[in-house]
């Protein structure tokens, strides 16, 4: 009878055990508590296991499996702490902090609601100040506070309708590369920095619109720029998949963001479809905010409470899972826009590769030159296109822009250029990973390789 009831109690601790390694690696709030919780298990496993050892032979067997793995772990938690002690680590500091499923967030957390959907723009920034991070593996990818200027934008300044006459004003379109709600500065306000260092009397509009491409900006343009805004120039800042993408559409609400993009252009009720689709988690509490921070912002020593053996291992099996994840998805954003194509781009195969969008970029593009102003191809860098460059390869992408340029008689800058003169590490430097947004250094390296001869010496402006 008592022989049944301690297989009982121990099918128990195993169910408990296996629950809480469980949680751990699905949800964050229950990791900042899991430690104490295991050392306890750990530890009691492992007294009742040489207390049987010692009174009840007869059943120590039973218990060789949970009490030997809890003494394994007992005794590497001992060599990891003598280890911090020394100042010397048995493992690397990232695997001994608490782990954070990045991927059960698909999406950047903010401590506030900060987009409104919009059927013009897809969405607009809140006014009020607004922080965000993204958590990528066992760090923190990134931190920033930001708000949306009057139009809705990532900018610090004002956008106004009218313009001085000797101000020659720039619109830039583009994604989240340009919208750069994540970076403290984005580089169109840095190329505008740039040129007024150079006696060029411009302005620059950032008009990024993160998720958003060609359908986005087709729409921004007739709807809201060509009608209201006094302008010289329009900058198609393009990455990748822009010339791709539909209408997209976002909207925060008190914990979640909704994302959507829509086949055909919203019609005025379109926000009730989008707040039909699933919500993710993606605004959090201030404790939450907090938590997150001390999760890994705080230092590792030896006397600390938290078990390092079992969240090294946990931490170690979800990186796994994760980069097992990643390895069975295929690269269908590389193989699409950034390996470079059998054959040279032309007029069939970018028709059937993005259909009906490149009428809607010749309208656009068309439109400005009917008006009088000029249009500029940017082509946007991300980081295995940089790499591709490196090695003296064109990316598909660029080739595609090189092409569409020369056809609609426009100029254009091949922004992955500059990283034919690059080094592998360098390159690492200027992107997160694995975000895969460039992050300030790449940002502000972007910036200061535009050509002069787009406005550079104060000609195109005066």
């Amino acid at each position: 009878m008592a022989l049944k009831r301690l297989r009982i109690l121990l099918v128990v601790a195993i169910v408990m055990v296996s629950a809480l390694i469980m949680l751990a690696a699905q949800n964050l709030w229950w990791v900042y508590k899991l430690p104490a919780v295991l050392s306890a298990l750990a530890g009691l496993s492992a007294v009742v296991f040489l207390l049987f050892g010692i009174l009840k032979k007869r059943t120590v067997l039973y218990y060789l499996p949970v009490g030997g793995v809890s003494i394994f772990v007992l005794l590497l938690e001992i060599l990891i702490r003598i280890s911090l002690y020394f100042d010397f680590t048995v493992l690397p500091t990232h695997f001994l902090q608490p782990v954070f499923p990045s991927n059960q967030f698909q999406v950047p957390l903010f401590d506030r609601p900060a987009a409104r959907a919009d059927s013009i723009t897809g969405y607009r920034w809140s006014t009020d100040s607004v922080r965000v991070l993204k958590v990528g593996g066992n760090r923190i990818e990134y931190v920033n506070s930001f708000s949306g200027n009057n139009a809705g934008f990532h900018s610090e300044k004002p956008y106004k309708f009218l313009k001085s006459d000797s101000t020659y004003r720039i619109l830039v379109l583009g994604d989240s590369f340009t919208d750069a709600h994540f970076l403290a500065r984005p580089w169109a306000q840095t190329w505008e920095q740039l040129l007024k260092q150079k006696g060029v009397r411009a302005e620059v509009y950032s008009l990024g619109i993160n998720g958003g491409g060609m359908v986005n900006w087709h729409r921004l343009y007739f709807k809201e720029l060509l009608p209201n805004y006094e302008f010289d120039a329009v900058v198609l800042a393009v990455f990748g998949n822009d010339l791709d993408r539909e209408f997209f559409s976002m909207h925060h609400d008190a914990d979640k963001v909704y994302l959507k993009y829509f086949e055909t252009l919203p019609e005025p009720n379109f926000q009730e479809a989008l707040l039909q689709t699933k919500g993710l988690q993606n605004v959090i509490t201030a404790a939450q905010w907090d938590r997150i921070f001390h999760l890994y912002y705080s230092d590792v020593q030896w006397y600390r409470a938290d078990f390092f053996a079992l969240q090294a291992m946990i931490n170690a099996g979800t990186n796994w899972r994760g980069k097992l994840h990643q390895q069975i998805e295929p690269p269908h954003f590389v193989s699409r826009y950034i390996l470079p194509a059998a054959s040279e781009p032309n007029e069939s195969s970018l028709q059937e590769k993005y259909g009906a969008n490149l009428s809607l970029l010749e309208e656009l593009i068309r439109s400005c030159q009917n008006a009088g102003k000029a249009v500029f191809f940017f082509c946007i860098p991300e980081k295995e296109g940089a790499l591709l460059s490196m090695e003296g390869r064109t990316p598909q992408i660029a080739a595609e822009l090189e092409y569409l340029a020369k056809k609609f008689g426009v100029p254009y800058w091949n922004g992955y250029l500059p990283y034919r003169r690059s080094k592998r590490e360098e390159i690492f430097t200027h992107f997160m990973n694995p975000d895969g947004h460039w992050n300030q250094t790449g940002s502000d390296f972007f910036s200061k390789r535009i050509p002069d001869y787009f406005f550079g010496n104060g000609s195109a402006a005066q």
